[in-house]
């Protein structure tokens, strides 16, 4: 199998799998339903696991069916690289309806907005409600970064890659500069193509 997950399962590592809580694959929450506009919904953040809007199912079905057709795979996989970064070689395109009819999962607007601010700013730090509400939430004009020194290195693994155009290169190196200690392993993937869904869907992510 190709699959990371399966592969590990089989040599005997145990495997643990995240979920963001209140996504698609995860509407068991007690009070919230992400399959709701509900407010509380839209103003959770990823600093608390990040409650998810729901997809945008059209958006989900049609890709399914579009993707799977031949005459539009090769349209389906470059739009997903201009995302990502391109790799034809590791992508398998005879899958990738079965990808884009489950991806997006869904994804919380203030999430969204949190993460175009951290691009705006350079700065991994918590949500910026502007000065006024800053100052009653965190005590600060401006919003705290988020201490990245608290993180034990030493049980930390970096694998990245130079074709990864959503955590690049300069993205892992903030992250060692900020984290202290050595890592236990800093890997970088030796194919020159290597993009960032390929750590998932590559056909030798195993």
């Amino acid at each position: 199998s190709n699959n990371l997950g399966f592969a590990l399962s089989l040599f005997g590592y145990d495997v643990w799998l995240t979920n963001s809580r209140g996504n698609t694959y995860g509407v068991n929450h007690t009070k919230l339903d992400p399959m709701k506009e509900d407010k509380s919904i839209r103003n959770f953040l990823y600093e608390v696991g990040g409650p998810f809007l729901p997809p945008n199912n059209l958006v989900n079905k049609l890709g399914g069916v579009l993707c799977s057709d031949f005459l539009f795979r090769e349209v389906c996989a470059n739009i997903l690289f201009l995302i990502i970064g391109p790799d034809h070689f590791q992508l398998n395109k005879t899958r990738l309806h079965v990808y884009v009819a489950h991806t997006p999962a869904g994804i919380s607007a203030w999430n969204l907005v949190h993460h175009l601010q951290s691009f705006e700013s350079k700065k991994f730090q918590k949500f910026d409600y502007g000065a006024d509400k800053n100052r009653q939430k965190y005590g600060t004009k401006t919003p705290p970064l988020y201490n990245l020194t608290k993180i034990d290195s030493r049980c930390t693994a970096i694998i990245f890659s130079q074709n990864d155009w959503i955590s690049d290169p300069d993205d892992v190196q903030f992250l060692r500069d900020q984290v202290k200690g050595q890592f236990l392993l800093d890997y970088k993937v030796p194919f020159l193509q290597w993009n960032h869904a390929d750590f998932i869907w590559g056909i030798e992510a195993a």
